[in-house]
């Protein structure tokens, strides 16, 4: 039983006192609405089933600026110039977005699917809106700083900025306006959790940036009803059906998502990444 396994039981198997939960459900609104575990739909009822489900667990990433040269070799980091192999080109046309060291974050994965090992470099092409994602899982001693191939004025924040990432692990009851009243009712379910995980918990996610968990939209395009769902429909290829969403960081006035195929996933294969935004 994964971490998130574990506290979705001890929602699940809560002893809620009684009538509380009818009492939570008096006070929906037409306009609240909870994440399912794989889309967002209006939110009906308030049982243990649908608590659990709204439960996501994801790997928060805390940044911080950094200069190029203190940061170690390897290590998880956005912007900047990439640690990489000898062997490994540079993307043509892309600017350098992050790397991620699995040895660093596999400690804080909530379903066990990320790599023991390796790093991840994502790579963006800006005037297309795609994603080239390399894996290398080899000598840590081969890697060196690499300088961007041309500089144009568009690449110059990614270079000057450096961030560092610290990875740790969290929990959030995913559901619009419901928190205000859930509060006080999940108090010491949250405890439990903390507890049985060591893990932090939120009632609604405060994270910008992060791995796994649900993407962050600023429209309405996550809010489904069920009853008009269609899955054939590619506008929700993404909406955490076949997808997982790898990282997510905020941009300018919204959030960039990085989805990476489920059976890919399993298979250490990230040759088909694909990218996302939404915004204000």
């Amino acid at each position: 039983m994964n971490k998130l396994e574990q506290a979705r039981d001890i929602v699940l198997n809560y002893d809620y006192p009684e009538d509380e939960l009818a009492n939570c459900i008096a006070e929906l609104t037409e306009w609240d609405v909870y994440f399912n575990g794989e889309y967002w739909v209006p939110l009906r009822n308030i049982t243990p089933e649908v608590l659990a489900q709204s439960l996501v667990h994801y790997i928060n990433l805390k940044m911080e600026y950094s200069e190029e040269t203190i940061i170690p070799m390897g290590s998880s980091k956005f912007f900047g110039a990439p640690h990489l192999p000898k062997e490994v080109e540079w993307p043509k046309g892309h600017s350098f977005y992050a790397q991620l060291n699995f040895s660093e974050i596999k400690p804080f994965d909530p379903i066990g699917l990320l790599p023991d090992s390796g790093i991840l470099y994502l790579f963006l092409d800006d005037k297309h809106f795609t994603c080239t994602a390399i894996y290398y899982h080899g000598p840590a001693d081969d890697l060196a700083l690499r300088d961007y191939p041309d500089v144009t004025n568009t690449k110059k924040n990614y270079i000057s900025n450096p961030e560092t990432i610290q990875p740790f692990s969290e929990f959030a009851f995913l559901s619009s306006n419901a928190y205000e009243f859930l509060e006080d009712l999940l108090a010491p379910v949250v405890e439990k959790i903390k507890n049985a995980t060591n893990s932090q918990v939120e009632l609604e996610s405060s994270s910008s940036t992060k791995m796994f968990g649900d993407a962050t939209y600023f429209q309405t395009e996550n809010i489904i009803d069920p009853d008009d769902f269609d899955p054939t429909d590619e506008a929700y290829a993404h909406e955490g059906r076949d997808h997982f969403l790898l990282l997510e960081k905020d941009e300018g006035s919204g959030n960039i998502h990085f989805w990476v195929p489920k059976e890919d996933l399993k298979q250490r294969n990230f040759d088909n990444m694909k990218i996302t935004y939404s915004g204000t």
